[in-house]
């Protein structure tokens, strides 16, 4: 980035240099940038995927509440407005996605098992 006038001082009378900022971005393993926007990953067991939950993650100025709907599908998008990167050349913020992904148990206790038998019974067609 240039920064006209802010540099060192120039020849006796004349006006100071431009100063260039370099600037280095890291990636944040949290989110995934998509313009102004913020993309985070989330992984849910299936009970919280069907019944919904109230979840906090974290975003880039804080921790986040966030509402996960009642029979959430993979691959689900629940938008929080104004939790994204600035915009620039206004006051306001892009938007965090939270981006669903359904943990599915390979190899679950006898008891969840059972659970889960259950539930496919009664909902034989």
């Amino acid at each position: 980035m240039r920064v006209g006038g802010a540099g060192g001082a120039g020849e006796p009378g004349a006006p100071p240099g431009d100063l260039y900022v370099v600037v280095d971005v890291r990636e944040d393993p949290r989110f995934r940038r998509e313009g102004d926007d913020l993309v985070h990953e989330m992984s849910l067991s299936i009970p919280d995927a069907v019944l919904g939950k109230k979840i906090v993650v974290d975003g880039i100025l804080g921790t986040v509440k966030v509402e996960i709907p009642k029979g959430s599908q993979p691959g689900d998008a629940i938008r929080v407005p104004g939790e994204g990167m600035p915009r620039l050349g206004t006051r306001s913020r892009g938007d965090l996605w939270v981006r669903v992904d359904i943990e599915v148990p390979r190899d679950p206790p006898r008891a969840i098992r059972k659970l889960y038998e259950q539930i496919r019974e009664l909902e034989v067609d």
